[in-house]
């Protein structure tokens, strides 16, 4: 299997993200396909926000930076713990990315 480093995956409350869509299918649907050939870190809105507060009053000095959670998960896996987490039933086949519709 080939891993494909895909980024991050930024989830919180106000827009609509990947969690969001993933409870929504839980809802309409008994199974889904989700690749897990690639992964990301998740990092959750709030870890994200507090980390630039916490940068910004320590007057870092300016660039570019690049700010996630630690660890790593594919994108299937990830599916999966959503919906262990909120008590979800929804099957989660995994597939690889050449293989999405």
């Amino acid at each position: 299997m080939k891993i494909v480093k895909s980024g991050g995956i930024v989830y919180g409350y106000g827009k609509k993200d990947y969690v969001d869509t993933m409870l929504t299918f839980s809802s309409l649907r008994d199974e889904i396909s989700v690749v897990d050939d690639q992964v990301a870190c998740p990092t959750w809105t709030r870890d994200l926000c507090n980390k630039i507060i916490e940068m910004v009053k320590g007057q870092r000095p300016f660039g570019t930076y690049h700010i996630c959670s630690s660890g790593q998960v594919n994108w299937s896996d990830f599916t999966r713990k959503i919906l262990e987490y909120k008590k979800r039933n929804m099957k989660v086949t995994s597939i690889i990315e050449s293989d999405f519709p």
